[in-house]
C-alpha cells in the first residue's frame, strides 16, 4: 500500500549522501551524478554504484565495499578519497567499471591512490606524477583472473590490472606501486617484473621489483608515453612500477623460470 513516485528527484549536488542500510544497497539514478558534497560509504553488505559518477568533493570510504558494476567513479579536480580502505572497505571493480583520477598539469597531489579491488582482495594501486601537459583522467580496473593473452601452460596469473586515459594527446611520466596478495604470487618473489600488452605482444620493464609479504609491492621507474604509447596495454612485467597485491604467472624464458605480474597500463 501506499504512494508510488514517477517524477524524478532534483537532490543538492552539495549535500552529504551516506548510504548505511543493514542490507546491501544501491545508489540510485537520483543520486547527483556529479557531486561537490560528500559521498559516504558505511554499509558492511556493501554498495552498488547505480551510473557513472563524478566526484569533485568528497568519497569516504568508511565501512564495506562500493562496487562500481558497470559504471565509472571519476575522482575530480579537488576531489578527495577519506577513510582508511582495505580489505573490507574498498572500490569493488567487479565488472567493467573503472575508478579514475582526474590529472592537473600542475601542483600534483603527493600520489594518485586507487582503492581498487575484487572480491575482498584489496589490490590498489598508486601513481607519483612528475610531469603531465594536458589534463587528463587515468582510470584504472583490478581482475581478479587470469588475462586471456597469458598463454597456457606458461603463463599462471590470477590477477591483472587495466588502466586507460581519458585522452592520450600530449606526454606524461609517472611511477607507480601496484599491490597483490600472496594467493596471486606463482613463483620466486625476486624474479617478479611488471608486464605490458600493448594488443598483440608484452613488453617487460626489466628495472621492476618486487618485495613484501603476505602482501607485496612492485617498484618501477619513471614511464613516459613514448615507453608505453597507450594507457590500455597490459602487463606482464616489469614496467616502472610498483605493486603490492597481483596475481601472476611463471614463464620460461631462455629457459629462465620466471615469475611474472600482471597488469594493463599506459
Amino acid at each position: 500500500n501506499g504512494s508510488i513516485t514517477t517524477t524524478t528527484q532534483n537532490l543538492n549536488a552539495g549535500a552529504i549522501y551516506e548510504y548505511n542500510g543493514a542490507v546491501a544497497q544501491v545508489t540510485g539514478t537520483n543520486l547527483p551524478s556529479s557531486i561537490t558534497g560528500t559521498l559516504k560509504i558505511n554499509n558492511s553488505t556493501g554498495v552498488t554504484l547505480s551510473q557513472s559518477t563524478t566526484i569533485t568533493g568528497v568519497l569516504n570510504l568508511a565501512v564495506g565495499a562500493f562496487d562500481l558494476s558497470t559504471f565509472d567513479l571519476t575522482m575530480g579536480s579537488g576531489g578527495t578519497v577519506t577513510g582508511t580502505p582495505s580489505s573490507s572497505n574498498f572500490v569493488k571493480t567487479s565488472s567493467t567499471g573503472r575508478f579514475g583520477w582526474t590529472i592537473p598539469t600542475s601542483g600534483f597531489a603527493s600520489s594518485y591512490d586507487f582503492p581498487i579491488g575484487t572480491s575482498s582482495n584489496y589490490t590498489p594501486v598508486s601513481l607519483v606524477f612528475t610531469a603531465n601537459n594536458i589534463s587528463r583522467v587515468v582510470f584504472m580496473n583490478s581482475t581478479g583472473s587470469s588475462h586471456a593473452m597469458n598463454g597456457s601452460p606458461d603463463y599462471i596469473g590470477n590477477r591483472y590490472w587495466s588502466s586507460s586515459l581519458s585522452t592520450n594527446a600530449g606526454t606524461y611520466s609517472y611511477t607507480s606501486t601496484f599491490t597483490y596478495i600472496n594467493g596471486d604470487l606463482t613463483g620466486t618473489l625476486g624474479n617478479v617484473k611488471l608486464d605490458r600488452w600493448n594488443g598483440s605482444a608484452w613488453t617487460e620493464d626489466a628495472g621492476s621489483s618486487a618485495t613484501g609479504s603476505p602482501t607485496f609491492t612492485i617498484n618501477s621507474g619513471s614511464l613516459s608515453r613514448l615507453y608505453v604509447p597507450r594507457i590500455n596495454a597490459i602487463g606482464n612485467a616489469v614496467i616502472s612500477f610498483n605493486a603490492t597485491t597481483v596475481n601472476f604467472t611463471s614463464i620460461t624464458v631462455n629457459g629462465t623460470t620466471k615469475a611474472k605480474l600482471i597488469r594493463i597500463g599506459f
